[in-house]
């Protein structure tokens, strides 16, 4: 049920042409945990920053989690909480930060299961941590 697709982030609108300088693609080697216990190494993955509507919009390509779309400016991006998908037995909330060093993104991704009829946590969680170093 863990999807590998994202990063959401936020900036602010003062950061508009400071943050296309920091767009492009990242890798590195990123550890995946699921359910709190080390589940892989995804080594020399790569994520894409794309600008789309405002200079501030962001799509991910080649993101960990389903959510595709963040704000980045100059100093990284937020995944703000996002219901990625939903059943009517549980759904999926996704959340996650970038954090932008010189040429460098220290990113953390979360997505958490919720049972849709309690909104309590079900168990079952994917957690992903890496740095990753801008190539292009």
């Amino acid at each position: 049920l863990f999807t590998a697709i994202i990063i959401t982030s936020c900036g602010s609108d003062d950061d508009r042409n400071a943050s296309l300088n920091y767009l492009g693609t990242y890798k590195g080697d990123v550890v995946t945990y699921l359910n709190g216990t080390y589940h892989q190494t995804l080594f020399n993955h790569s994520m894409t920053f794309v600008s789309i509507g405002s200079s501030n919009e962001v799509m991910i390509e080649g993101n960990l989690i389903i959510t595709n779309t963040c704000q980045f400016n100059a100093s990284g991006f937020t995944i703000p909480p996002t219901q990625a998908v939903s059943s009517q037995t549980f759904y999926a909330l996704e959340y996650g930060t970038g954090i932008l060093n010189g040429n460098e993104l220290q990113i953390e991704l979360h997505q958490d299961q919720y049972n849709s009829s309690t909104n309590t946590p079900n168990g079952n969680t994917g957690y992903w941590t890496g740095t990753l170093t801008k190539v292009e």
